[in-house]
């Protein structure tokens, strides 16, 4: 076994690295920080597109009424 052996800049002591429990306990608690902001920012997302669409809705709605003032079918259209 060669420990100065160097592999892309590692050292055999550095491969064979074990997490401690706290490092372990470290990774995971980010993993799910980590999860928990993907998740924010999908919801936020999905929010954003849903209030677009109902914007998109609004406006469409109003159109149609402006439509039918001017005596035409939206339907027909």
């Amino acid at each position: 076994f060669f420990p100065n052996l160097k592999i892309s800049g590692l050292n055999a002591q550095q491969l064979n690295w074990i997490p401690t429990p706290e490092e372990k306990a470290q990774a995971e608690r980010r993993a799910k920080e980590s999860a928990i902001q993907n998740a924010q920012e999908a919801i936020q997302r999905a929010e954003a597109e849903r209030l677009a669409k109902e914007s998109a809705l609004q406006r469409a709605a109003k159109l149609a009424e402006r439509l039918r003032e001017m005596g035409i079918n939206p339907e027909d259209l």
